[in-house]
């Protein structure tokens, strides 16, 4: 009896024994898996090195599961890739990796926080340039008109060897009026320095360099209203874990000759998340600023402004807190095909819902002020490289006074 029922078990185990098995045996295979080649097809303007850097990926690295949607996850947050695309297959001697890459075009045309306000029209178009010179570096030009103009050429990410930091310049001149002082400003200001990269895709640049301002009818430090100052900037980005917050901080120094300088910093978290058919834009940020210089830089835009279109310019005030909550509710989706033989993609149409505030107060005064509003409209999505977003709706301010406004801006 003992030997039939010995005889049963060792058949039992026979037939199931591998099934069982067989998932912890994969298992540890998966994990002595190496990347054993790696083959690029569609890449031209970037070296192949430069790619398989940003990607965090060489032959002979641990292979997961997940790697395949992981590096197509990388490859979409690389300006000079349109398209990634990664195939494997086991060989012999490991996993064979087949990237598949589209380059994205050398130029990007794109509108700017363009903001039209019940016929006043702040905003521009940015041109944004890839690889040019082949070193996977960004190239961006600006054009900003209306109550605040800018012209900006800017460089980042230029690459000499994988263990410098990249290097990066910007050059740019700007045109408004000083609301402190009866004139009109005049900036020039050129930069040069390197940008770091740091764990989990954050990035921190600095950057030095000199400004000029005139000012006309002269109100500045000289007798002909100019002032010349060395400037300096540090610009931090940092995504927080989840990739749902993004933290950033940009703060500026200026250091006349005279001893007599003027400082600012503004740090924000920025959150986007998806619910559904919900699409949230969440904001929070504070900033300071110390003046100790008789020309005040920038305060072309009103509180109202700012709250619209913060991007553009710089808050009039030596100390502020802001919030602002956006919340689109895409009901409509109409495939288009932006190009010929290109994928089908989604355009969203629906209704927002737009809530902001701002508590801040002035140069020259003690108290705060308080501002806010909230809005509704319609915005229509259309997915680029980067989402371009169309809004029209109605705002309304604090005493109830209401504006039709028009904003077009990529995000």
């Amino acid at each position: 009896m003992r030997a039939h029922r010995l005889a049963v078990a060792l058949s039992l185990m026979a037939i199931f024994g591998p099934q069982l098995l067989a998932p912890a045996l994969a298992t540890g295979a998966e994990s002595d898996l190496r990347v054993a080649t790696i083959l690029v097809q569609g890449l031209h303007r970037v070296e192949r090195d430069q790619l398989l850097d940003d990607l965090a990926l060489r032959e002979g690295d641990p292979y997961r599961p997940d790697l395949e949607r992981e590096l197509e996850r990388r490859g979409r947050h690389l300006p000079y890739l349109r398209v990634l695309r990664v195939e494997s297959r086991v060989g012999e001697l490991g996993m064979h990796l087949h990237l598949r890459v589209r380059e994205a075009s050398r130029l990007n045309f794109s509108p700017y926080a363009t903001v039209l306000d019940d016929g006043e029209l702040d905003g521009g178009l940015q041109v944004e340039g890839v690889a040019i010179l082949g070193r996977a570096e960004r190239w961006l030009g600006r054009v900003l008109v209306g109550s605040y103009a800018e012209g900006l050429l800017r460089m980042e990410d230029f690459r000499l060897s994988r263990k410098l930091p990249t290097l990066g310049f910007e050059l740019g001149i700007s045109d408004y009026d000083n609301p402190f002082i009866t004139s009109r400003v005049t900036r020039w200001w050129s930069l040069a320095g390197p940008t770091f990269r740091l764990p989990a895709g954050g990035r921190l640049g600095l950057m030095g360099g000199w400004e000029r301002v005139d000012s006309d009818p002269a109100a500045g430090r000289d007798l002909d209203g100019s002032e010349t100052h060395m400037l300096s900037r540090l610009a931090l980005r940092q995504p927080l874990p989840g990739r749902v917050l993004r933290l950033s901080l940009d703060a500026e120094l200026r250091n006349p000759s005279d001893e007599r300088g003027y400082g600012r910093g503004v740090l924000a978290l920025d959150a986007d998340r998806r619910f559904g058919r919900w699409q949230l834009n969440t904001r929070l940020a504070s900033g300071l600023a110390s003046h100790a210089s008789p020309l005040v830089e920038i305060p072309h835009l009103s509180a109202w402004r700012y709250l619209r279109a913060y991007d553009i310019g710089l808050f009039p005030a030596r100390e502020f807190h802001f919030g602002r909550l956006r919340a689109d509710l895409r009901i409509f989706h109409v495939p288009v095909r932006l190009r010929r033989g290109a994928e089908l993609e989604r355009m969203a149409l629906g209704p927002y819902f737009l809530l902001e505030g701002a508590r801040y107060r002035e140069y020259r005064r003690l108290d705060f002020s308080t501002a806010w509003d909230w809005g509704l409209g319609l915005s229509l999505a259309l997915p680029t490289r980067h989402l371009l977003r169309a809004s029209l709706g109605v705002q309304w301010d604090e005493d109830g006074r209401h504006r039709t406004v028009f904003i077009l801006e990529e995000l």
